[in-house]
């Protein structure tokens, strides 16, 4: 009798292309020169996981500061990696 296997491989991509969405501003976490998002990009890009993007902020597992104008700025390099898993903790 033949033994069959089946292997299953799921992927997710993220591509991001520099915007009016995005700038390049001082992560005080990373010590250095990042892409910012705005907290609304932050969510739509989360937006599987939105509920743990506030856990995530909450926590500084993903990376934010204030803007000149008091708005919220989010590290792209510390989502992205929340995103994929690369930092667990």
């Amino acid at each position: 009798m033949a033994r069959q296997t089946t292997i299953k491989i799921a992927t997710e991509s993220l591509i991001l292309l520099s915007s009016s969405s995005t700038r390049r501003s001082w992560c005080p976490i990373c010590a250095a020169e990042e892409e910012m998002l705005s907290l609304e990009i932050a969510r739509a890009l989360c937006s599987e996981k939105s509920e743990l993007l506030e856990d995530w902020l909450a926590s500084a597992r993903v990376h934010h500061a204030r803007a000149t104008d008091g708005s919220c700025l989010i590290c792209l390099r510390s989502l992205v990696d929340r995103l994929q898993n690369k930092n667990p903790t």
